[in-house]
């Protein structure tokens, strides 16, 4: 391999990780113990409880998640056109 491949390749892996760092820890999400039945087949769904809009635990879940940068905050500070922020 050429040295200016892997000088390419560090830049590349250098810049994933720096992005990733920069979108900080993620947010720690419960999750419980709910299973349906749909015709016998038995179907986990650990996240129920995220769809309790009301509950100020998930309120405090959504907030926290919105404060983590994500490709549309990214986005606005480019100063891309369809930026809404």
């Amino acid at each position: 391999m050429h040295n200016a491949h892997r000088i390419f390749l560090l830049g590349a892996c250098l810049a994933a990780l720096a992005a990733r760092a920069a979108a900080g820890a993620p947010v720690e999400t419960r999750r419980v113990e709910q299973v349906d039945d749909f015709f016998g087949t038995p179907v986990a769904d650990p996240y129920r409880w995220l769809e309790n809009v009301d509950d100020p635990e998930v309120q405090r879940w959504v907030e926290a998640q919105n404060e983590r940068p994500g490709p549309s905050s990214i986005a606005c500070r480019r100063g891309r056109p369809w930026c809404a922020a």
